[in-house]
């Protein structure tokens, strides 16, 4: 063998191991919306997500629930919502930093608000996980005073309302408070 050869061969292993493009890993939490409540509580939603401290979300969007009749003159989009199927939203890092994702999902009528229910996490390198939002009808239907950074949803295995941290680790459901007032249920998750 040459000495072109050998340096043709040195050459192509060199490029070999070279990166030919940077190959980020996938970052990307997956909404997972589900619901227990009538049409007859709120027929739409409305999904915000916010990336850091920025107080102007980066999604911004109201759907209505597939399995409710459009009321109003101008329904928005249809979601496949309902009390019988879950709706899924990936929410994919292109930023690439270290700010936490939050997810705020309001339940409306066509006469505004009925509740609003919030998750707040970080992304993984190399992963996708789940972050499931119920909007539950014991929230709905009770008035339940969550202190700051809670948000109520319902104790995991039961539909009884609950104050449970806004935050929550990557691939968790996330915490409930230790110690409350009397009139907040808490539970361990």
């Amino acid at each position: 063998m040459g000495p072109r050869a050998v340096l043709l061969g040195l050459g192509l292993a060199v490029s070999a191991l070279a990166p030919g493009g940077c190959v980020r890993s996938r970052r990307e939490v997956m909404l997972v919306l589900s619901t227990d409540a009538s049409c007859t509580i709120f027929d739409r939603v409305q999904i915000r997500v916010s990336r850091g401290a920025e107080t102007i979300p980066t999604f911004d969007q109201t759907f209505l629930r597939s399995d409710c009749n459009a009321v109003g003159i101008s329904p928005p989009p249809a979601v496949p919502l309902s009390e019988m199927t879950e709706f899924r939203l990936g929410i994919v890092d292109s930023r690439r930093s270290d700010d936490r994702v939050r997810v705020d999902v309001t339940a409306r009528t066509a006469e505004g608000l009925v509740f609003t229910t919030s998750a707040s996490t970080t992304f993984v390198d190399g992963s996708v996980y789940a972050m499931p939002v119920r909007l539950a009808l014991s929230c709905a239907s009770n008035a339940l005073a969550c202190p700051a950074d809670f948000t109520c949803r319902p104790r995991q295995g039961s539909d009884e309302a609950a104050c449970g941290s806004v935050f929550r680790e990557p691939g968790t459901f996330g915490t409930f408070p230790a110690a409350q007032p009397a009139h907040i249920t808490v539970d361990d998750e």
